[in-house]
């Protein structure tokens, strides 16, 4: 799988670029219209966990739906 490789390339070459290295037990990797093969070759790859819709980053509730203007206070 050419693109599993490519992405554990670029993991590396992040970590290897800014000095910050990937915390598989702090991450989780989201997945919208990836056939099942590739889902789990990245899943095994990464020991990341597969995340859910919707979680929040930064106190903002992120979703694939559009967020209302009062989810956005955290940032204010």
């Amino acid at each position: 799988m050419q693109s599993v490789s490519i992405l554990n390339q670029q993991l590396l070459a992040f970590g290897w670029m800014s000095g910050l290295d990937t915390n598989a037990t702090k991450s989780s990797i989201y997945f919208g219209g990836v056939g099942e093969s590739v889902k789990l070759a990245i899943l095994r790859l990464t020991s990341f966990l597969e995340g859910s819709f919707p979680f929040r980053y930064l106190g903002v509730p992120l979703s694939p739906h559009r967020l209302l203007a009062s989810q956005f206070s955290p940032l204010m």
